[in-house]
Formats: structure tokens, C-alpha cells, sequence
């Protein structure tokens, strides 16, 4: 019965003192009783393993510590680990970050810009790129998309959008059940969404250099979802604004649609070229094909000579057929008119 009163008490005094709403009273109550019989339970298991009051004493400390720090309560933080005490402070910071617009700003288009690296090329999209000549605003990311045949670039704006008190207005008011309070900031969401869709049309759709619609990233997919399921929404910002709800699956799904479309491009444009490289092959091979038609003729006609000339030769051949030849080492025969000169060949 004690732990019963004890957790009712917290719970009273987490509802009058720090507003902590309780959506539904019966499962709290259900919980109590739980928590009463748990806690009977408990004693009765250490009843039954200790014998004396001096044996209990620091068996009942133990789980009272134990417990204390499962549930977070009555634990001082500098008895913690380190790696506990950094972890509350980065928790801090993190909600820090998550209430200031700025640095939630800054947190969002890091997010988008994470994305984008993990799928596309750094030659694929720009940073903080300038749309309009008439005007100095810089979207924060624009995708690079083929153009016309000039080859200028075609540029897909996106920007990233967190507001994140109207939405927290609205998660209050559905965990609360009060359906009124959820009407009421749905439309306030709701206005807030066409005010960013609106102002991203204006400040950076400028076709031809962009395309004529731009995607408006909202980081969180609980935020996505809203937006969403809320009724015209989606098809009035479309129609009006030429923009585009896109959360994190989505526009991975959507970059990972574009960075396929990329290469098959990519794959086209190396096809033409293959096929420019045969037909330049195809021309100098039917010039090579003539050259070596002029090369055979000249064979053939080298070949027709020597066939004269074997010709020829046969009949040289056949006319000195009776002529008597020579010897090897032939003897002068008019020896005895050459004056000077012995047998032997030698002058006198």
C-alpha cells in the first residue's frame, strides 16, 4: 500500500506543480495498482531469502539504489560516469540547437547537405547558388540537370524548412486529444508551409537557368508526414508555388532516381560517341581497302613482268643451247703471238 501512495503522490505532484498531463487516468491508475503488487511482491522475495532485520537492511539499500537509478530519479549526475555526464550535456545541447531558429536552420541544410553528398557527385549540385540576376538571394542547394544543346545546365533549386514550434504545437495537441487545439495548429502549420513554398517560388524559380518548380525539404518525417496527410495541401502548394514537399526518404528515393537517369545519360552520350569512333573506322578502312587494291594491281603487274622475263629467258636459253661453252679455266690460244711472256705466263 505504501509504494501505491508514494507513486500518487509523485504523480499528483507532477501534475499540479509541473503540468505533466495524464492522457488517461484509468491506465494510470492501473499502473499504481501494478506498481503496488510489484512492490509486494518484491518484499515478499526478500522476506524469504534473509532471516534477520540486520540481513535485510543492506539488501533493501541495494534495490532501492538499483531502482533509483533505473528510473532516473533521486541519482546526482556527478556520480556518473564521464561518458554519462557528457551524454546529459550533449542532450542539452541538443535541445539547445533544436529551439533556436538559426542554429535549427543551419541544422537542417547540414542535413540536406549530407544527403546530397552520400548520392550525387560534388559536380552533380552547387551550394548557396544565385538564381536571379535581379536579386541576391542564394538558395542553398541546387541540383545540376542536363540542358539544352548548348550545353548550359538546367539547375533544380531546393531548400530546407524546419518549423519546428508549430510543429511541436501540433504533437502537444494530438497527444493531449484535444481535437480543437489540432485543428487549430494543423492550420497554423498549414499556413506556415505556403508561406516557405511561397517564398522559395519567388525568390528562386527563374526558368530557363532553373526548372520551373523547386522541392522544399523538411528534414523531420514526422513533419513530412503532416503535411502530407493534411488535405489540398500538398496540391494547392503544387499548383500555386510550383513546389514540392519532399522529407528525407523521399528525396533520397528522388536523388537516387536522378543519379540513375545521370548514367544513363552518361551511357548515351559515350554510345554516340562509340558510334561516331565506327563510322570514322568504317571510312578509313574502305580507304585502307583501296590502297590494297592498288598494292595487288602492282603485284599483279610485277608478276606479269616476271613471267616475260622467264619467257625471255627460256628462249635465250634454247638459241644458246648449241653453242659450245667455255672452259672453266680457258687457255689463251694465240700463245705464240704474244710476245714477252713464257709458258708459264710470266714476262720476260
Amino acid at each position: 500500500m505504501i509504494p501505491a501512495l508514494v507513486s500518487s503522490t509523485l504523480f499528483l505532484v507532477g501534475y499540479v506543480v509541473f503540468k505533466v498531463h495524464m492522457n488517461d487516468w484509468l491506465t494510470v491508475s492501473l499502473l499504481l495498482i501494478g506498481t503496488s503488487f510489484a512492490a509486494t511482491g518484491l518484499g515478499m522475495l526478500l522476506v524469504s531469502l534473509v532471516r534477520t532485520r540486520a540481513q535485510i537492511t543492506p539488501v533493501v539499500s541495494l534495490v532501492v539504489l538499483v531502482t533509483s537509478a533505473i528510473g532516473g530519479a533521486w541519482w546526482p549526475l556527478f556520480l556518473e560516469p564521464t561518458w554519462m555526464q557528457q551524454l546529459a550535456s550533449d542532450v542539452g545541447g541538443l535541445q539547445r540547437v533544436l529551439t533556436n531558429v538559426k542554429t535549427r536552420g543551419g541544422w537542417s541544410e547540414w542535413q540536406l547537405g549530407v544527403l546530397l553528398e552520400e548520392m550525387l557527385t560534388p559536380e552533380q549540385f552547387a551550394k548557396n547558388m544565385k538564381t536571379r540576376d535581379d536579386t541576391d538571394e542564394r538558395v542553398e542547394f541546387a541540383i545540376k540537370l542536363p540542358g539544352d544543346e548548348n550545353g548550359a545546365p538546367v539547375w533544380l533549386p531546393i531548400d530546407a524548412k524546419f518549423p519546428m514550434e508549430h510543429y511541436e504545437r501540433l504533437t502537444t495537441a494530438q497527444e493531449n486529444g484535444d481535437s480543437t487545439l489540432v485543428e487549430a495548429a494543423m492550420k497554423t502549420l498549414e499556413t506556415q508551409l505556403k508561406r516557405c513554398a511561397k517564398d522559395i517560388c519567388e525568390k528562386y524559380i527563374n526558368p530557363p537557368k532553373t526548372t520551373d518548380f523547386a522541392l522544399l525539404f523538411l528534414p523531420s518525417e514526422g513533419l513530412y508526414a503532416e503535411a502530407i496527410r493534411r488535405v489540398g495541401l500538398v496540391q494547392n502548394v503544387q499548383r500555386d508555388c510550383r513546389v514540392t514537399f519532399v522529407g528525407p526518404t523521399t528525396l533520397a528515393a528522388l536523388l537516387n532516381s536522378l543519379q540513375m537517369g545521370f548514367r544513363t545519360l552518361a551511357i548515351q552520350r559515350r554510345s554516340s560517341e562509340v558510334w561516331n569512333l565506327l563510322a570514322t573506322v568504317k571510312t578509313e578502312f574502305g580507304k585502307f581497302g583501296d590502297a590494297l587494291s592498288a598494292v595487288k594491281e602492282k603485284i599483279d603487274q610485277a608478276s606479269r613482268k616476271m613471267e616475260d622475263v622467264d619467257v625471255r629467258s627460256r628462249v635465250i636459253t634454247k638459241k644458246l643451247r648449241d653453242v659450245e661453252e667455255l672452259p672453266s679455266n680457258p687457255q689463251p690460244m694465240l700463245s705464240n703471238l704474244l710476245p714477252g711472256e713464257d709458258d708459264d705466263g710470266r714476262a720476260e
